[in-house]
């Protein structure tokens, strides 16, 4: 299963930084806290294939705040506290985290494998609920994230239907997000 989540690692100016990303669970039915490797799939132009080759420890950072997977300048801004057992800081309003060194940076092929051991798991806050318009929201911010390499056509006669799903049944955090990812494609030349 893979879950979608916000990344901390530590950039060349030893800063924190905050990237959307689809962490790939194990195939097994283990509680969170007994999970002990994770995955990821990068690609070698990204901020934090450099930033894991480079330092190799991070932390998923599950959230329901919808904003971290759509606006970097939100990220950017995010309230982060110091992690337990790696230099990458946690997101403050993090549900759930996993600090992780890593163990193998397969990166013959693109994306790069890179797996990645457990050293720490906590819950910090509840999970709010499933919502219609989190998993629209999510799908258009991975589109956004590729828009260069998928065909606009396809893009734009899926947008709508994405729409109307955040607005039957999205609230304001939601709205918001779905807003920001539509004007940035329209910035981008998209007609939606």
């Amino acid at each position: 299963m893979v879950l979608e989540s916000i990344l901390s690692t530590v950039n060349p100016e030893g800063e924190t930084h905050f990237a959307p990303i689809g962490v790939i669970l194990p195939d097994s039915h283990e509680s969170p806290e007994k999970i002990g490797q994770l995955k990821f799939k990068l690609f070698a132009g990204s901020h934090t294939y450099k930033n894991l080759h480079t330092w190799g420890e991070g932390v998923v950072n599950l959230t329901d705040n919808l904003l971290y997977f759509t606006s970097r300048s939100h990220r950017g801004r995010s309230k982060s506290i110091l992690s337990k057992k790696v230099k990458p800081h946690r997101l403050a309003d993090a549900c759930k985290v996993w600090e992780f060194s890593v163990v193998s940076f397969e990166a013959c092929y693109d994306p790069a494998t890179v797996i990645v051991e457990v050293l720490c798991y906590d819950e910090l806050g509840s999970f709010s609920g499933l919502c219609r318009a989190h998993g629209a929201v999510l799908e258009a911010a991975v589109v956004v994230s590729r828009y260069h390499i998928l065909p606009k056509q396809a893009i734009e006669s899926k947008w709508a239907g994405w729409q109307e799903i955040v607005d039957k049944t999205g609230g304001l955090r939601e709205k918001e997000a779905f807003d920001m990812l539509t004007d940035d494609l329209v910035e981008k030349g998209f007609v939606l």
